[in-house]
């Protein structure tokens, strides 16, 4: 049994993208207002000549950025997973802490061995990235924490790791190709100040469907894996 064909994910991602989208650029603006605000207050206080508070202000609206965006990737994939189901904002957030901790050591693993890839050579460290490319995903919806997160991960993947390698490339060429040509547009339109502006509106609508599209694949590769002895995998030189 083979994975679904591109057209066939992209189908069933974006009906899926569609029943929750409002809610999933809520979330995703959540980091972007608290580092606007933090910002705003920072060159105020700056202005006012309160250079001390204006230090402790980036210094604390840096940290909390951080703790937002954090909390809007959890609430996002556990949205994407529950996208039937009615959920305020606010609920969305709070139902991120018991994963926060294991979030952010499960991004600390992921940078380091990849790294560790990349330093080898670069093949090794895409090899890497598309093994553990489901993490999160474990991480969240299997309650799986840690190294094991990314074990499992690999363990995924492993024997469909060209048939998972096409279709991540094939999502970043269509969203890198949609971006650009609306980018293009707009800049013809409408003038390069408006254009960029325009550009991040299309970016928080569009870039919320690429995770959608990696949680289908992800369902995707294990109904295979269910079914469906592993193939070779490629392996490091």
């Amino acid at each position: 049994m083979k994975l679904k064909p591109l057209g066939e994910l992209l189908k069933e991602s974006f009906a899926s993208y569609r029943t929750s989208i409002g809610h999933l650029i809520a979330i995703e603006v959540v980091p972007l207002v608290v580092m606007a605000v933090a910002a705003a207050l920072a060159v105020s206080l700056f202005i006012a000549g309160f250079n001390a508070a204006g230090i402790a202000v980036v210094l604390v609206g840096i940290v909390l950025t951080i703790i937002a965006g954090v909390s809007s990737s959890i609430a996002m994939i556990q949205r994407i997973a529950h996208h039937r189901e009615t959920l305020a904002l606010r609920n969305s957030l709070e139902a991120t802490r018991p994963y926060f901790l294991g979030y952010v050591w499960v991004g600390i693993l992921s940078i380091v061995v990849s790294l560790i890839g990349f330093l080898l050579f670069i093949i090794p460290g895409i090899i890497i990235v598309v093994w553990i490319s489901f993490a999160y995903f474990i991480l969240i919806l299997e309650n799986v924490r840690g190294l094991d997160a990314l074990t499992a991960s690999k363990r995924l993947v492993s024997g469909l790791w060209w048939p998972v390698f096409g279709r991540l490339v094939a999502s970043l060429v269509i969203y890198g190709s949609v971006s650009f040509a609306l980018g293009f547009v707009c800049t013809v339109i409408v003038g390069e100040s408006a254009s960029n502006v325009l550009g991040t509106i299309f970016d928080l609508i569009l870039s919320p469907f690429i995770m959608v599209y990696v949680y289908h694949l992800y369902l995707d590769v294990k109904r295979v894996k269910r079914t469906h002895a592993p193939e070779a995998e490629p392996v490091l030189a």
